[in-house]
């Protein structure tokens, strides 16, 4: 009998431990599934799955504890130089909103959590592909100091502070990558690389690499092809992200002030340009038909002044090919006395070239009087001011944002269709653009941008 008892009594235990570790494996599953919950409202499950079994070990021996008070070194952000703050796990699985949910990024893999004074290195390339690139000639660029040494044919420092960092000779002709967001606020007025007047014309490959660079400032009022880059001629610049300011002359924007021939691409300008005569927020005019600018988008706001101003949102005159590219920027011709004004929302003038699967939205504010004895002039527009030779296929402005309504140099929409996909006959919506009512306040923006809008 008390065999029995005592056989009976094990059994009970057994069972009930065995109730105990299924209750605590469906626990178990459910925190962990919270837990994934959590990271997918973060965007950064890609991070729980590579450290999956971590997760899963740790849960499995401290799920007595208090969930909130737990820490998983693994899944820490790493801490550079202020950028990042260190991330805890309770910070997944506790007091997340839906805001603090928006701050969590992916950046090469590893998971970062950003602040609104600590912009995150968002870089294009990984650390790998930057090797390769620097091992096929390209040099890094990685501080105000290293971009303004480009323009000089010696050897230098560049890549400072990173893994790359080495003497290269440097120069208009060589190739550069970006490796680090670049402030050029402590440069009152900053001299364009690629002298003017093509003494000098840049003729490398500069690839910002997503990076930013940002606090650019030229104050040059008499100067002429002012920009980052002065004059490109048969150069590429790619993967640049500009902010700043630029008063100068003539052709003038952010990002170059002349592109003669060469390729602007997945690039964007953000900020005031100033001038008299061929103005625009990413440049001031591309100067031929082998000069592209593909992929690229303007904001902020391009005045010019003058007695006869050419000014547009993106570009202040193309006789190049401009495609898939759009501004918001507001254009404005200052000099109420000026005569024989052009002005667009996208482009100023467009001569001998082509503008195709662009739009633009900014207010055109342009009071153009004509020459005395002349007629009215019609070189004003809701994309483009003036045109003569050039081709432009499925382009469009907002008549409402842009205050315009001209018809024969892009088709003008209502901001409610040109909020709506079906407005862009043709345009590619797999590949380049893309549209949603929750960012670029509605309208197009392209792929490349995805983490911009």
């Amino acid at each position: 009998m008390e065999l029995k008892k005592g056989i009976s009594l094990i059994t009970l235990v057994i069972t009930i431990i065995v109730i105990i570790i299924m209750a605590g494996a469906v626990l178990l599953t459910l925190s962990q599934s919270d837990i994934i919950d959590k990271a997918k409202e973060a965007k950064f499950k890609s991070v729980l799955d590579e450290y999956k079994s971590e997760l899963t070990l740790w849960l499995a021996k401290e799920y007595s504890d208090n969930l909130g008070n737990l820490d998983l070194n693994n899944i820490n952000a790493t801490k550079t130089e202020g950028t990042y703050k260190d991330l805890k796990i309770q910070d997944i699985i506790k007091g997340m909103t839906d805001s603090d949910a928006e701050k969590f990024k992916i950046v090469k893999g590893e998971l970062i959590y950003s602040d609104e004074t600590a912009p995150i290195e968002t870089s294009l390339y990984t650390d790998e592909q930057i090797t390769d690139m620097i091992a096929a000639g390209y040099i890094p660029v990685a501080s105000s100091a290293e971009l303004d040494n480009i323009r000089n044919d010696s050897t230098n420092v560049f890549g400072a502070g990173t893994k790359w960092s080495g003497n290269y000779l440097g120069g208009i002709t060589k190739n550069y990558v970006q490796v680090k967001n670049i402030d050029l606020s402590s440069i009152s007025s900053w001299a364009a690389i690629g002298d003017t007047n093509f003494g000098s014309p840049f003729q490398g490959i500069y690839d910002g690499n997503n990076l930013k660079i940002t606090g650019l400032t030229i104050n040059s009022p008499s100067a002429y092809q002012q920009g980052l880059f002065g004059v490109v001629q048969s150069g590429s610049l790619k993967n640049i992200r500009i902010t700043g300011t630029a008063i100068a002359n003539e052709q003038v924007g952010l990002l170059f002030g002349c592109l003669y021939s060469g390729i602007v691409e997945n690039c964007s300008a953000v900020g005031t340009v100033t001038g008299n005569h061929v103005i625009g927020v990413l440049g001031g005019t591309t100067f031929n038909s082998s000069a592209i600018v593909s992929k690229c988008y303007s904001s902020g706001a391009s005045n010019c002044g003058g007695t006869a101003p050419i000014v547009g949102g993106l570009i202040g005159s193309s006789y190049g090919q401009i495609e898939n590219s759009y501004s918001s920027a507001s254009v404005k011709i200052t000099d109420v006395n000026s005569w024989w004004g052009t002005a667009g929302g996208l482009i100023g003038r467009a001569s001998d070239g082509s503008i195709t699967n662009c739009y633009s939205t900014g207010n055109v504010d342009a009071p153009v009087f004509p020459y005395p004895g002349d007629p009215p002039p019609s070189n004003v527009g809701g994309l483009v001011g003036e045109t003569s030779s050039v081709t432009i296929t499925s382009s469009y402005y907002d008549e409402q944002t842009s205050g315009k309504s001209d018809t024969s140099k892009g088709d003008p929409k209502t901001t409610a269709l040109m909020k709506m996909q079906t407005t862009y006959l043709n345009w590619d919506f797999d590949n380049i653009w893309s549209i949603s009512g929750s960012k670029n306040s509605g309208y197009p923006y392209l792929k490349v941008f995805e983490n911009n809008n």
